[in-house]
């Protein structure tokens, strides 16, 4: 009967998970955005795409800087910008993947400022919004392909060991 170690089964499940979340990690090679540049009015709305090789990218952060105030909606990789106050916002789109891929879209608002405070609270300013359904998916994908590759490689392996 052959035999193996807890220690190397375990060495061996950590080479598993390690290639697995480096497969998914470098996924995403690049971020384009649909635009990079726009110009909207006080309470106007505008939704850019990020994209890697045309394919929509799910899982994204946008935040948002400058003079100006913004408010932005994350879904799927659709980033939808309000402008809140007259001025210019740098909103950068960041892959949650990969936090090196990402790409800017500058925000030009002009207009009067809509009332952009509610009970004190300022809506907008430096705003940040993770996708979490994209994040979601993200992990969800990993689960998988550990799963995946647990069935495949080490339960046969186990099996053949046991017997």
């Amino acid at each position: 009967m052959k035999s193996i170690s807890i220690k190397m089964l375990k060495i061996m499940l950590l080479l598993v998970i390690g290639i697995c979340l480096l497969s998914v990690v470098s996924k995403v090679n690049a971020i384009q955005l649909s635009r990079t540049s726009i110009t909207i009015n006080v309470g106007e709305s505008y939704t850019i795409t990020a994209t890697d090789n045309g394919e929509k990218v799910k899982g994204v952060k946008a935040q948002a800087t400058g003079t100006g105030k913004v408010d932005i909606y994350n879904k799927d990789g659709n980033v939808t910008i309000t402008g809140r106050k007259a001025g210019t916002q740098y909103v950068t789109i960041t892959s949650l993947t990969n936090l090196s891929k990402m790409d800017v879209c500058t925000v030009h608002i002009v207009g009067d400022s809509e009332d952009t405070e509610s009970d004190g609270i300022e809506v907008g300013s430096n705003s940040e919004e993770i996708d979490i359904a994209g994040t979601i998916n993200v992990v969800a994908e990993i689960v998988s392909i550990i799963f995946n590759l647990i069935k495949t490689f080490i339960l046969p392996l186990l099996t053949s060991l046991t017997m």
